[in-house]
């Protein structure tokens, strides 16, 4: 009985990736968006547009962030946890980078026509801009 709490201490205190796993976040993607929704209905799940672009006839671009993540896993932080352990700690420089891969940042890029209903709809992979490192 001695040797459980340190163990569950020690469990807890080097788990960051466990806590990663077992937080995770959902995506907000689901099969009811896509052509024909409505504007408000994409802007609910995906929050205010981070930029337009103009594109003629009355059509625009909008395009929103988001992340895009693995659905929180208590098997996969279990997992990560007992790595974490088993190797006191260095699991933790694998791991973390691991489910910050399976969490990451898309964007949306909606066309939506004069109605403001959506005509077009497509995912990306956020890209670096080389401008912004400088």
């Amino acid at each position: 009985m001695k040797f459980i709490l340190p163990i569950l201490i020690s469990f807890l205190l080097c788990s960051c990736a466990a806590g990663l796993a077992a937080t995770g976040q959902k995506s907000p993607l689901s099969d009811d968006i896509g052509i024909g929704s409505t504007q408000s209905e994409i802007e609910s799940l995906f929050g205010l547009r981070e930029k337009t672009m103009i594109i003629g006839n009355n059509e625009r671009i909008d395009f929103y962030k988001y992340r895009d993540g693995a659905n929180p896993s208590i098997a996969r932080a279990g997992i990560q946890g007992a790595f974490t352990y088993g190797t006191k700690g260095v699991w933790d420089v694998l791991g973390i980078p691991f489910e910050e891969y399976l969490n990451r940042n898309k964007i949306l890029a909606v066309t939506y026509n004069k109605d403001n209903v959506a005509m077009d709809v497509r995912i990306m992979d956020q890209v670096q801009d080389s401008r912004s490192s400088r």
